[in-house]
């Protein structure tokens, strides 16, 4: 198959969570610690979650925090996408509000359960600070996600090349919080498990990468 990857653009956005990350999300465990009423939504309330991811996506695209790339069949069709940001920690920075760890700032889906959002969002900031803390500058995977028909087709690998490919050259660490589907693959990229936050819908696990030489290779 003939692929192509490029910087995603603000137009992207909700077509990509349309026909990508939404897909991709049902089997993992935050999705559904999120959306435990998953089997029985309408389609109105899908529509709803998709639009929220979507905005989660263009306001780091307007703020330019994420680095933003997709990978795409040749006739244009999204098969998946990834972010990284570079965190400043030992620099002054304004916590941010629960609000503000939504995807976006429109209102939130009907069909959320914010309790448990809320919960497993303050678990999962508690444990990456844990990780990170004492270190200077770290790149932070903040997306990946594959359609599920393409799976295991050595697009996450190639999408992830790239990442490392462009952080080796800042040479930082990189920290991950991995769903389970996710683990093979970063370790594959010298990724370490360095702790986990268990829940009631399964495991995520945090990796961290310590700095490489430019253009490692794996």
């Amino acid at each position: 198959m003939h692929i192509s990857i490029s910087a995603m653009d603000m137009v992207d956005a909700e077509h990509i969570v349309r026909k990508v990350d939404f897909p991709a999300m049902q089997d993992g465990p935050l999705y559904r610690l999120m959306f435990p009423s998953r089997g029985a939504m309408t389609e109105a309330q899908q529509n709803e979650i998709i639009r929220w991811y979507a905005e989660g996506l263009r306001v780091a695209l307007r703020r330019k925090t994420d680095n933003l790339l997709q990978i795409c069949a040749s006739d244009g069709t999204p098969l998946g996408f990834c972010g990284w940001t570079m965190e400043q920690r030992l620099r002054p920075s304004i916590r941010p509000s629960p609000a503000q760890y939504a995807p976006g700032q429109q209102s939130l889906p009907e069909a959320l359960d914010r309790s448990a959002w809320l919960s497993v969002s303050s678990d999962l900031r508690k444990e990456r600070e844990r990780v990170l803390k004492g270190l200077g500058d770290v790149c932070r995977l903040t997306f990946m996600s594959v359609h599920p028909h393409h799976q295991r087709h050595g697009l996450g690998s190639t999408l992830l090349k790239r990442v490392c490919d462009e952080i080796d050259k800042l040479g930082r660490p990189t920290f991950v919080m991995a769903s389970p589907a996710g683990v093979r693959l970063y370790a594959k990229f010298g990724f370490d498990v360095v702790g986990t936050v268990e829940t009631c819908e399964g495991t995520l696990t945090s990796m961290l990468r310590r700095s490489r030489p430019r253009y490692g290779r794996f």
